[in-house]
């Protein structure tokens, strides 16, 4: 099973997103995504290298992903076409709106989402 990871930049505990890393590897996780930015992403991405797990990052590439504001929503489009992951644990906190647009993204291409909702300075 391949997971993405999207999650808000503004996560300082990742506690709930290790703790859901390590639910997924044990129903058969073999591969995670993240986007390589800070704060969810990072969480995310040290959980894998601490566990020797396989993972991919997608950061942001202005040559593929355009300029930004916009390059980061296109990022993560391109996360999930990609990578074709068969779940998205979402770490979203009120007011990211990236992460809720990855969430909708992955929801109208039929990839099955878990929100792990956090609270604003989690």
């Amino acid at each position: 099973m391949k997971v993405v990871v999207t999650a808000s930049r503004h996560i300082r505990n990742g506690a709930p997103i290790r703790e859901e890393l390590d639910v997924a590897m044990g129903q058969g996780m073999t591969k995670l995504a993240q986007g390589g930015a800070r704060g969810g992403d990072r969480h995310a991405l040290m959980w894998a290298v601490e566990m020797e797990f396989p993972h991919k990052t997608y950061k942001v590439d202005t040559m593929i992903d355009g300029p930004w504001p916009a390059a980061g929503v296109r990022r993560n489009d391109r996360m999930l076409d990609c990578f074709k992951p068969d779940l998205v644990l979402a770490f979203p906190q009120p007011s990211s709106k990236g992460t809720w647009r990855c969430i909708e993204s992955a929801v109208a291409r039929g990839i099955r989402v878990i929100i792990v909702p956090l609270e604003t300075g989690a």
